[in-house]
């Protein structure tokens, strides 16, 4: 047995979430997805559900609409994983930007815009 519950965002756009009674856990999502051609029914499916720190993650979802058939598998899901800092650098830079810090974050976007406005004509 399933539960359908509508979500309504402000916009009116409608997410049905579909709940397997017996384990509480989602099975399906169904939207419109809007395109160039008009809205396009999509639905999700959840499958493989796996325990990792205490969490269920569906590890195998699969994505269908009238013309395609898209399948997703997660091999590895790390909750609070450690990620080295050096992957936020800024491209063609050796510095960091902290993410935590808003100093941080407005001297790397001033320095973009300094950048930018000396390549503009």
């Amino acid at each position: 047995e399933v539960a359908e519950i509508a979500l309504t965002s402000a916009q009116g756009d409608v997410v049905t979430l579909v709940v397997d009674m017996a384990t509480k856990l989602p099975t399906a999502q169904r939207y419109n997805q809007q395109t160039p051609f008009g809205a396009i029914p999509v639905e999700v499916r959840f499958h493989d559900y796996r325990d990792v720190d205490g969490l269920k993650i569906s590890f195998r979802q699969e994505l269908k609409t009238s013309v395609s058939l898209l399948t997703s598998t997660t091999t590895r899901f790390d909750i609070n994983a450690e990620v080295d800092a050096t992957r936020f650098a800024m491209p063609g830079s050796d510095r960091v930007v902290n993410l935590d810090d808003k100093a941080s974050i407005e001297a790397a976007d001033a320095k973009a815009d300094a950048k930018a406005d000396a390549k503009a004509p």
